[in-house]
C-alpha cells in the first residue's frame, strides 16, 4: 500500500474507484452485444454532447444547452447502433471460432 498514491489510500477517489470497478465488472458480465452496445453509447453519446457544448457556446451563449442535446442524442443513438453491430460480430467470431469438426 506504500507505493500506492495517499488519495487513493484514504481520500475520496476510493468510493470513485469502487463505483468504476463496480461498473465494469456489471458490463462484462452483461452478452457481449449490450456490453458493447453501453460502451458504445457512453463513450460516442459523451464525445458528441461535448463537441455540442463547446460548439454551442462558441455560436451562442443562451442556446448552448439546445446543442448539447442536438448533437449528444444522435451521437448516443449511433454509438449503440455501432456498438451492438460491433458485439454481434464479437460474438459470431467467438461461435465460429470454437466450432472445431
Amino acid at each position: 500500500m506504500g507505493s500506492q498514491p495517499r488519495h487513493f489510500q484514504n481520500g475520496w477517489l476510493v468510493p470513485v474507484r469502487r463505483l468504476m470497478t463496480t461498473v465494469a465488472l456489471w458490463l462484462r458480465s452483461l452478452p457481449p452485444p449490450w456490453g458493447y452496445a453501453i460502451g458504445g453509447a457512453a463513450s460516442v453519446g459523451l464525445t458528441g454532447s461535448t463537441a455540442g457544448l463547446v460548439i454551442g457556446l462558441r455560436v451562442n451563449v443562451p442556446t448552448a444547452p439546445f446543442a448539447v442535446v442536438e448533437l449528444g442524442l444522435p451521437a448516443t443513438v449511433l454509438g449503440a447502433v455501432v456498438g451492438l453491430a460491433v458485439g454481434g460480430v464479437v460474438t459470431l467470431a467467438r461461435r465460429v471460432g470454437t466450432r472445431r469438426p
